[in-house]
């Protein structure tokens, strides 16, 4: 891993596996680390947009330890911007199942319905990042 800070304004690439997919080359512009709970405890999601050639705007939730540590390089972003509407606190995780979550922006008309069916708001996780 590179020596650069992890935390929001930052890209992140490496190798992307998660169970029952195939390994993928993956990059995102991060706008929070987020600790998210799940059946085992806080783990450490990336919430911003990929910049990869697959995926290349496409706002996402990745799991920090299904990078390959091995590849994983941490750089600084020219002229970085956030998923819009984040610091305003209109993301939320809605239920994909206990270890995931789909990143939705929900509006205000939409929210009480959202609530009702277990979403989690984004900003309300953020880690602390060293």
């Amino acid at each position: 891993m590179s020596d650069n800070k992890l935390g929001a304004g930052t890209k992140v690439t490496g190798q992307y596996k998660r169970a029952g997919r195939e390994s993928v080359q993956a990059a995102v512009e991060v706008t929070a680390v987020l600790a998210l709970p799940t059946g085992r405890g806080n783990v450490a999601y990336l919430f911003g947009t990929r910049v990869d050639a697959e995926q290349s705007g496409r706002i996402v939730l990745m799991r920090l330890d299904a990078f390959r540590a091995s590849t994983l390089t941490i750089e600084p972003v020219e002229n970085f911007k956030p998923v819009e509407g984040y610091a305003e606190g209109e993301w939320y995780a809605t239920a994909g199942s206990v270890s995931f979550g789909y990143p939705e922006r929900v509006a205000a008309r939409d929210l009480e319905g959202a609530l009702e069916e277990g979403a989690k708001q984004l900003n309300g996780f953020e880690a602390r990042t060293a």
